[in-house]
């Protein structure tokens, strides 16, 4: 899995943010965007789920002393202190405590709010005949476009747009607090899957039910379906509920080639997008009127100029956004809101994997991996694999025979599945009554010199844990099924 951008977009006018300039910040949620190095520690935000914290945190937004701080009356001030600096919420710089990310509020939201929606105004009509190609090259979609301009256009412009500002490296892991916050909310969350090389795009907003954990965890699903492949009724349900199947199980998703018109298309106004909005500021002159790094600023300034664009698109009627944003009780609107990229086709090892999920004990999923182990006797993931599905099964001394066949591959590679498929061995020897054979194995895995790095198999009620740790709990008690 590579990675994961998730930022939030908010529409507000500039003059409501003159209202209650300044209201206290809820910190409790704080935008980020997850790019390339970090400039700094992740701040731990479910400290701030606590209103205490919250009270602390505003206190500390300018900055504050220990005798300021003191002022609050906190019978336990100094351990929240503690906690809070070393869950990088807090620094304390020169005797004082401030913000260890950026924050906006306030005077300087109103601001800031200003200058962003001067710019926004000018560029608007130039991002229109972007919009107007989205219409175009989707004649038959036309519930896509705001999906499409906002995450597959919009959202994609970070790397060339900090390759125009910056002439070198990459957007920056970054996280900040804007208060208030616009009162509209979408963002969008994007996975390039592993799954024939997919990217799923889900626009989000905290008014809809429009879940993307959904569409992430169905990645299998989803891209069977989106080649024409077909899908179990149990499976398809989730995604039936977002829209993507109808009664028939007929995919009714939005879903686009690597490489086609439609690929090239969308990189190609990404670009256009950023060569109209990446000279839009000077990153570095304004980051300094707020005490931000440039780096941080450009992605602050840049979400809310999207963000600015996005209303002034829908003030003027160019753009609607989808009913489903608005808390529309109908989910079926979310399909409106993913896309997906393919890449290959179903191959036969994610065919297999498709079936392990959704067939479990059955003989067909034993068949497709010895399939697969026929054609990539090498592999190492399918043969251990093919032993889980044996172990479904039932049928405990092939499953034997499997993990003994991934052992000798797996240590004559140095790799971790060598205790691993250790292991399975003396877990099948436990269900088969050899407890001899049984302990002989586990006592091999506690004398391994492997590293012994965890692995969770949920599906089995294992948690994250290390072979060796799992070895010892069996020398204690028999392995039984669960």
């Amino acid at each position: 899995m590579r990675a994961i951008i998730v930022f939030a977009v908010f529409l507000l006018s500039a003059t409501s943010f003159a209202a209650e300039p300044n209201s206290a910040v809820n910190f409790s949620s704080v935008t980020g965007f997850t790019g390339g190095a970090t400039l700094r520690p992740a701040p731990k935000t479910s400290l701030l789920r606590d209103s205490t914290n919250n009270v602390i945190a505003n206190a500390c937004i300018h900055g504050a002393s220990h005798s300021e701080l003191s002022q609050l009356n906190l019978q336990d001030l100094d351990d929240r202190l503690q906690k809070l600096v070393a869950g990088n919420v807090l620094v304390l710089r020169d005797d004082r405590y401030f913000i260890a990310f950026p924050v906006i509020a306030g005077d300087d939201r109103v601001r800031l709010a200003a200058t962003v929606d001067s710019v926004a105004s000018s560029l608007t009509p130039r991002v229109i005949p972007i919009l107007d190609q989205i219409r175009q090259a989707l004649p038959d979609r036309q519930e896509m476009v705001f999906h499409v301009l906002w995450s597959r256009v919009m959202d994609r412009f970070w790397y060339d747009g900090w390759g125009q500002a910056f002439h070198h490296g990459t957007p920056p892991t970054a996280e900040w607090r804007i208060s208030p916050e616009h009162p509209y909310m979408v963002g969008t969350n994007s996975y390039d899957s592993g799954v024939g090389d997919a990217s799923f795009s889900v626009t989000w907003g905290q008014r809809t039910s429009c879940n993307s954990r959904t569409v992430f965890g169905s990645q299998f699903e989803l891209n069977r379906a989106a080649w024409g492949l077909p899908v179990s009724a149990a499976r398809a349900e989730p995604l039936q509920q977002l829209g993507l199947f109808d009664a028939n199980l007929k995919f009714q998703g939005f879903a686009y080639h690597r490489g086609d018109s439609l690929d090239k298309l969308f990189k190609k106004l990404a670009g256009e997008y950023a060569d109209l909005v990446v000279n839009a500021y000077d990153y570095k002159q304004l980051g300094q009127s707020y005490g931000i790094s440039a780096g941080e600023m450009f992605l602050i300034v840049q979400h809310e100029t999207a963000y600015a664009i996005l209303e002034e698109l829908a003030k003027t009627g160019k753009l609607e956004e989808p009913a489903v944003l608005r808390d529309s009780d109908d989910l079926h609107g979310c399909r409106s809101l993913i896309s997906v990229q393919l890449n290959k086709p179903p191959r036969t090892k994610e065919d297999a994997m498709f079936l392990y999920r959704d067939s479990h004990g059955s003989q067909q999923v034993v068949e497709a991996f010895q399939t697969l182990v026929s054609e990539n006797p090498e592999d190492l993931e399918a043969r251990l694999y093919l032993g889980y599905a044996l172990y479904d099964a039932k049928n405990y001394r092939d499953a034997f025979n499997a993990f003994q066949t991934l052992n000798g591959l797996a240590e004559s590679k140095r790799d971790r599945l060598g205790d691993w498929s250790r292991l399975w061995m003396g877990q099948m020897c436990d269900l088969l009554g050899e407890r001899d054979q049984a302990l002989q194995q586990y006592q091999m895995v506690l004398s391994s010199k492997e590293s012994g790095k965890a692995m969770t198999l949920s599906q089995y009620g294992m948690d994250s844990a290390t072979a060796k740790d799992l070895a010892q709990q069996r020398i204690s008690a028999p392995f039984t099924r669960k």
